[in-house]
């Protein structure tokens, strides 16, 4: 039985600041909003030259990673001519990475206890008019069922609150159960091949 109390001394067990702090560069999170702020203010009144945009836009149709640096460049950017030019990137590479797909992925919640408390969630572990649930291995299994069978979903996006009743052994249980319904459809057979958590 799990008690009020029980998600504090959860998260005390499982954040361990060394584990975080591990994967930081000197402490640093790995996006430093500080240096992309500074950098974007050191040279806000200045137009970036059109040469360097153009390198940066031709690092972006190379599928290249882009540094804060040149994002700081790009954020820069006023000139009308070469915001068209950015856009125009921003296109190519889209078509580039997906061409005229659209891949759609339907939102499942399988639990919404959480003992966080993001003001953007409904999740939210202080919102007192969330009716709270977590899904049992056969309600996972019926829904499933709907969003392949009926309604012929092949990606699902899974959510779960941060609890204990929602751990990362529920959360293991509930991705094989997912992947193992097999739906009858009018042309044969579905199933979800690809589950974002």
């Amino acid at each position: 039985m799990i008690t009020d109390t029980a998600p504090t001394a959860w998260v005390n067990r499982r954040i361990k600041e060394d584990e975080i702090l591990k994967y930081m560069d000197h402490g640093r999170d790995f996006i430093p909003d500080d240096d992309i702020e500074a950098k974007i203010r050191e040279d806000e009144a200045r137009e970036p030259d059109p040469a360097q945009i153009r390198d940066i836009l031709a690092k972006s149709m190379a599928i290249k990673d882009l540094t804060t640096d040149e994002v700081a460049v790009l954020i820069r950017v006023k000139d009308k001519a070469m915001l068209e030019e950015m856009r125009q990137t921003a296109y190519d590479v889209k078509q580039k990475v997906y061409d005229n797909r659209i891949v759609t992925f339907a939102p499942f919640y399988l639990g919404n206890y959480c003992v966080n408390r993001c003001a953007y969630c409904g999740f939210n572990h202080d919102n007192e008019d969330c009716k709270r649930k977590v899904l049992t291995e056969e309600e996972i299994r019926r829904e499933v069922e709907i969003l392949a069978g009926k309604i012929g979903h092949k990606r699902l996006i899974v959510v779960y609150g941060e609890h204990p009743r929602n751990d990362v052994d529920y959360i293991v249980e509930s991705l094989k159960t997912i992947y193992s319904v097999q739906t009858k459809t009018k042309n044969g057979t579905n199933s979800i091949r690809r589950v974002n958590v």
